[in-house]
């Protein structure tokens, strides 16, 4: 009997029934158990669009499947790499960068390429503009603009 993926791994489980199994000392009570999924590890993430000065949020992968109960092991080198130090907050602007990430699960090891840019603040300090009006007397006047 398929019971759907039961252990959150996105693999189909099953479920088999013993219907004369002795369960918690009642004779021919049944049990039913569950039986995970198995498969090959397969793992992909979609571009990062990340921010100086700005934490950068969890990024769940775009493509995950695993044999194992959470959680898998996931190895990634992402906060060095990218100027966090280990606060999860860019602290220098950089191109396109491409970073490894690996996951281990119980069927083996996958790898995917994690590509991340991280942009420069928006500059939040436009120079004032100064008017210049000519007075009656012919000498120019000057006013910050508001």
């Amino acid at each position: 009997m398929s019971a759907g993926d039961v252990n959150g791994d996105r693999r189909p489980d099953v479920l088999v029934g013993a219907p004369n199994a002795d369960n918690n000392g009642r004779t021919a009570s049944g049990s039913a158990y569950v039986v995970d999924g198995y498969g090959r590890p397969q793992l992909a993430y979609r571009p990062l669009q990340a921010q100086v000065g700005k934490v950068i949020e969890p990024h769940e992968p775009t493509q995950l499947a695993r044999t194992a109960r959470r959680p898998s092991r996931c190895l990634h080198r992402f906060s060095a790499a990218c100027g966090c130090r280990g606060t999860g907050t860019p602290t220098t602007a950089q191109a396109r960068t491409t970073h490894r990430v690996t996951m281990t699960d119980l069927a083996g090891s996958v790898s995917a390429n994690l590509v991340v840019t991280v942009a420069a603040p928006p500059d939040m300090t436009a120079p004032a503009l100064t008017l210049r009006a000519a007075s009656r007397s012919g000498s120019a006047a000057s006013a910050p603009c508001a």
